[in-house]
């Protein structure tokens, strides 16, 4: 009995590690629009891609334009010419976003993966818990 109330609270503290920590997903590059010609290229966290390089692509996929995102990580671009926008720190993250689109380029939600997490574990808890 000793050993299986050890094991709740150690799932617990699992669970609880698992859920709060975001860390995980800091790294993920996202470009966000700011306004019509100007996107903000960065991470999850909300921290600017300051490293970015953007290429910048018409609709027959030539590129059209490139230049690097200043100290807030926007960059501003020619509407006109351009269907879709590469996004590239040069360690290794890369983001593309649609022009025009007033979403952003990724789905952003780490809720649903935390929940996900979350739920199993719960469930390896509440199996162990039922069985003597």
């Amino acid at each position: 009995m000793k050993k299986l109330k050890s094991f709740k609270v150690l799932l617990m503290i699992m669970i609880l590690v698992i859920g709060v920590n975001t860390g995980t997903y800091a790294h993920k590059m996202i470009i966000n629009p700011i306004e019509e010609g100007k996107i903000r290229v960065e991470y999850d966290g909300g921290n600017p891609a300051t490293r970015s390089k953007i290429s910048v692509y018409n609709s027959e996929d030539e590129l059209v334009d490139e230049g690097d995102v200043d100290e807030d990580g926007v960059f501003q671009y020619d509407q006109k010419e351009t269907a879709y926008l590469v996004a590239d720190d040069g360690m290794g993250h890369k983001d593309t976003w649609e022009a025009g689109s007033n979403v952003e380029s990724s789905d952003g939600s780490k809720l649903p993966k935390i929940a996900a997490v979350v739920v199993v574990l719960g469930a390896v808890a509440l199996f162990f818990s039922k069985k003597k």
